[in-house]
């Protein structure tokens, strides 16, 4: 009986032993997780803001070559009418 007594115990602590192996192996893998989840949204929140960043300057870009265009216009005009008026 103290023999049997003895193995339970034994395989008891084996057991023990073995799933603290497996926790610190599966808190291990968690972390490992938890940090390619932060970085993933680091990257995400980089790419967010790229891409209003890159929004903006287009929308800044177009809007300043619409004004070129609008002066180019003017100046046209301009040279036309002086033309128009040097005719006549």
């Amino acid at each position: 009986m103290r023999k049997q007594l003895t193995n339970v115990t034994k395989e008891c602590n084996r057991l023990k032993t073995k799933t603290r192996t497996v926790k610190k192996e599966c808190m291990a893998q968690n972390n490992e997780y938890q940090k390619h989840k932060r970085l993933a949204e680091e990257h995400m929140n980089h790419s967010i803001t790229f891409k209003a960043k890159f929004e903006e300057d287009k929308d800044h870009f177009e809007e300043q070559i619409k004004k070129m265009y609008e002066v180019l216009y003017a100046k046209d005009e301009k040279e036309r009418e002086q033309e128009h008026t040097s005719e006549d």
